[in-house]
């Protein structure tokens, strides 16, 4: 008898990657450009995503506007919220990629 053992891997999802932001620091209302990878999902269509990039270290968090969307990148306000160092996160149809360091600026 002959004994066949069968692996298989599962497709883990990794959900987005965040590369950075520039600038790295900015006041409320101003423009900054999310470099990365997966702002569109698995699927790749940026037209039905559900992105969303939130700010903070730790409760209140802060919802920034995003002023454009695109696979590799997205175009945000800096929404109105307390200056100094906090986290940036991009949130792609309910899976959150890393968080990269930013800082908000007095305004």
């Amino acid at each position: 008898m002959k004994l066949v053992i069968v692996l298989a891997a599962a497709c883990a999802s990794t959900g987005p990657r965040l590369d950075g932001a520039s600038p790295g620091a900015a006041a409320p209302g101003a423009l900054v450009l999310l470099t990365g990878d997966g702002f569109c999902g698995h699927s790749g269509d940026c037209a039905t995503v559900t992105g969303q990039v939130q700010l903070g270290n730790s409760p209140p968090f802060y919802q920034a506007e995003p002023m454009s969307w695109a696979a590799t990148s997205a175009q945000i306000l800096v929404p109105d919220m307390p200056s100094g160092p906090t986290e940036l996160v991009v949130d792609v149809n309910d899976q959150s990629s890393n968080s990269i360091t930013f800082t908000v600026q007095a305004p």
